[in-house]
Formats: C-alpha cells, structure tokens, sequence
C-alpha cells in the first residue's frame, strides 16, 4: 500500500487530551508507572549485585581487601553489620535472589493492575461512546453509517486505549535504559561512549520505519472502518442479497476489503519485524566493540568487563522494548485518531433539550405551521411549508407515494428531527417548551418496519417501561391483540424473539 506520510504529527497533548476524555486519572496511572519503576529499581539491584559476586570469585573470597579498595564494598560491609549478617558468596547471592523475587512479584502486580485499568478504560469509552450515539441528533444518525460505529466502539477503542497507555510503559523503560546507561559510564566511560555512538549509528535508520508506522496504522484503522460498514450493512440485508443473485458478488467485494485490512496489517508486520531485527545486531556489534578495545587497549579488571557485557546484553531487550514500544504507538495513532473524533462529533451532534415544561397529554390538536425540513446535502425539501391540523380524539391518516415525506412528517412530532422553518405545536404551545423525555413519553410508535431485539416476548412489550408489571405486559398483548399468538409459542411471554 501507499504511504502517506504527509499528515499531522500527534503530539504529546494529543494524549493527555484523550485520557482525560476517558478518565485516566493521574493517580491510576501514578500507580502503575511506580509499580513499573519499583520493579526497575530491584531488578538494578539484583544486576548491580552480580559485580560484588564476581570480584568476590576473583579475589579467592579475601573480602578484607576487597572493603579496602572499593566504596560499594564498604556499604556492603556496613549493611551486614548492622543486620549481623556475614558477608560472604551466600549472602550476595542471595540478596541479588531476593531482589529477583520482589521484582517479579511487583512485576505481577503490574500486569494485574494494567490489565484491570485497561478494561475498565475500554468499558468507559464504550459506555460513553454508546451513549452518546443515542443522544445525537436524527441528522448524524442518517449521515455515520453503523457498521463505522461499532468498528470504532470494539476494535479501535482498544487500539486507542493500548495507545494512552503505552507512555506510562515507555517512561519505566526509558528510565531503565537511563539507569543501566549510567551504570556503565560508572563503569567505563569512555568505552561507553564509544558502545553508544556504534549502537546510534546502527539503530538511524529505524527511524524511517517509524515515520511510516503512522502512516500505515491509519490506513489499517480506514481498512477497519470500511470492512465493518460493509460488513453490517450485508449482514442485515441476506435476503436481498440472494433474491437479487449477487451471493457472488458481495463475497468478492467482501475479499477486497479484507484484503485490504490483510495489506495494512502485514506492512505494520514487516516494519515491526525490520525494527526488531536491526536492534539486537546493533547492541551486540557495541557489545563486541568495547570487549575487543577493553581488552585490547584498556587495563580493565576481569569483573568490570564481566558486568559491562552483562548490563549491555540486558539492555538488548530494553531498547528493542523501546523501539517496538514507539512504533506500536504510532500504529496505532489512526485508531485513536478515529475514536476521538467519534466522540467529539457525537458530542457535537447531541439533541438540544430546551424545554422546561412536562407534557402530559393531548387535549385540542397538533398543528403545523408553515413547516419547512430539508435534508442535508439535499438540494430538495422533503417538506415545503406544511400547514398541517391534527385534531385530538380522532384518527388521522398522512397518504402518499414513497419518499413524499410521510416519516419526516412523523418525525417531526417527537423531535426526533427539528425544522428548518415553521412550527410544531401541541395544544398551541411549540414543541420545543416541552422536555423530550416527557414529550416521547406521551407518544407511542409502531414503526413500518418492525425492530426486533433478541430478548423474550415480555421484554419487547416491557421495553419503554422497565417497572411495567407481569399484568401490565399481559393487558397490552391483549389490546395489541397479540395475546392469543403469544400464549401459542413455545414458552409463551418468556419466548426469545432472535432478531
């Protein structure tokens, strides 16, 4: 696929705008970032003990000598005397055990907690975002199509989430890579140095890879969008499908979507895999470097150069973690860019409920004044400056082809749309004075296409009331004249409808 590489750039305030949005406190992710660097400081420990342990061999055990020449065997030293504790190998082995033990047991905890903040994270998004849907407008509900929606709301959301998330696990990384960084220029300076400009020069050309990280992490959440919308819309339609003979022909273009979420996929793939593979090398080409000129041109003690490889090999995993981490991230920008603007523009779309006054019933008529409803982007009005009276008491019926605008009209009515122009008025009073929770209260709807849950009978004829009784059920199938069908099914009123 093509890369893009000319959008904006996220930045920093991007994130901490987003996890405000979703409610990452501070203090849950303070606590996660301390069990993070709790965990790197025993593990620092344990590997800083390893040089006590190996200049301890060296010497033959003749610790006295070793107290004498060296500040860390001095604080070594006064630890065991002021827990009484003899200094020797089995001591520092396992003090370096015991600082293993608790960094992984802070390490558990860590993945407790994350995997916990996380769901919950992905929960209230999805609540939110839900919620939000069914309280925008009638005018975002015809214009976002639903299979977007619930791509956004499932498989993005948690790509978005992974995304806030993982700077809280960069920093501890960082702050690891800091801390062993500093190790060894305590431990050789200069071949330091020299270790880190190799690993440098080695590691620059990643940096194109993750340019294009971000390029393709959108392109993957776009061939996510795309195959969900499609996806949802076919699934709702099988009857048409196969009346028209078209089985073949959606499943083609069923195969080129998916293929193009396969493409985005596999290229995310392949620049992790290039990213991966070149870090190790770099590491261990610095890593040989400073053995060949240690032992070359530098009077370096076996122990020093024994640990220096230590600490530099543990830092393959650290710095590959980084990089994977960093380019995961901008993988994954698209899917956060996207669930953000999801929610701002339900946000933005939300109903306008004005009105203060409660509705409780129809006593004179409905009247429309002059009423004028144009769909957007529609260069035609589906209602012209209605005049409309619609007395209280009788029945009433709206006759017309399809499309003259009959369900707009209706619409009207619970304000599930507003117009343009004119008025709506119950009893002479507008409907915008009127709360829409009391006004849709008032106004029962039987749609021309019936919409079906997949819960029990009693729950579809519950559903408008929740704290409707077992008798109220029954006496509304009986005036609905669905009683005698009802008590003919399987189960009765606890029968599941299915869709």
């Amino acid at each position: 696929p093509r890369i893009d590489e000319g959008r904006r750039v996220v930045k920093a305030r991007d994130f901490v705008r987003f996890a405000r949005r979703i409610n990452l406190r501070g203090s849950a992710a303070s606590v996660l970032l301390l069990l993070h660097l709790s965990a790197t400081l025993f593990e620092t420990i344990a590997v800083v003990t390893l040089l006590p342990v190996i200049q301890y061999i060296e010497v033959d055990g003749d610790t006295a000598s070793l107290i004498s020449d060296s500040r860390l065997w001095q604080w070594l030293h006064r630890i065991s005397e002021f827990l009484s504790v003899p200094l020797g190998l089995e001591t520092l082995l396992l003090l370096c055990f015991v600082c293993i033990l608790i960094r992984q047991a802070l390490f558990y905890w860590r993945m407790v907690y994350g995997a916990k903040l996380q769901e919950s994270l992905m929960r209230r998004v999805r609540v939110d975002g839900f919620s939000e849907y069914l309280t925008a407008n009638h005018a975002y509900h015809d214009s976002v199509p639903v299979g977007d929606i619930v791509n956004a709301l499932t498989v993005e959301t948690r790509r978005a989430v992974l995304t806030v998330l993982a700077p809280i696990e960069l920093i501890n990384y960082v702050v690891m890579l800091v801390v062993y960084t500093a190790l060894l220029f305590n431990l050789a300076s200069v071949l330091t140095l020299v270790s880190l400009a190799i690993l440098a020069i080695v590691l620059l050309p990643i940096r194109r890879f993750m340019t294009q990280s971000t390029s393709v992490g959108r392109m993957a959440a776009e061939a996510n969008k795309e195959m969900a919308t499609f996806l949802t819309q076919r699934l709702r339609s099988p009857r048409l499908v196969r009346l028209c003979g078209l089985e073949a022909v959606e499943t083609r273009d069923m195969a080129d979507l998916t293929q193009a979420q396969r493409d985005s996929m596999v290229h995310s793939g392949v620049l992790a895999a290039r990213t991966s593979v070149a870090i190790e090398p770099a590491v261990v080409a610095a890593a040989f470097v400073f053995l060949y000129i240690a032992v070359a041109g530098f009077d370096i003690a076996f122990s020093t150069i024994g640990l220096f490889l230590i600490v530099l090999l543990r830092m393959v995993p650290i710095v590959r973690t980084i990089v994977t981490l960093r380019q995961s991230m901008l993988s994954t920008l698209g899917s956060l860019e996207m669930v953000d603007t999801r929610l701002d523009e339900m946000e933005a779309a939300r109903e306008q409920d004005i009105g203060t006054e409660t509705f409780s019933r129809l006593t004179d008529a409905i009247r429309l004044e002059n009423v004028t409803y144009r769909y957007p982007g529609s260069n035609r009005p589906a209602l012209d400056r209605i005049d409309l009276e619609i007395p209280c008491g009788k029945l009433f019926a709206l006759v017309g082809p399809s499309g003259s605008g009959k369900s707009t009209l209706v619409d009207l009515l619970p304000r599930l749309r507003e117009p343009q122009k004119g008025l709506v008025l119950f009893d002479g009073r507008p409907a915008q004075e009127f709360s829409l929770k009391s006004l849709r209260r008032a106004i029962a709807y039987a749609p021309q296409i019936p919409q079906l849950f997949n819960v029990s009978v009693a729950d579809h004829i519950r559903y408008g009331k929740e704290t409707a009784t077992t008798e109220e059920v029954e006496e509304a199938a009986q005036l609905a004249g669905a009683m005698e069908f009802i008590e003919r099914l399987s189960r009765g009123y606890d029968t599941q409808l299915g869709e």
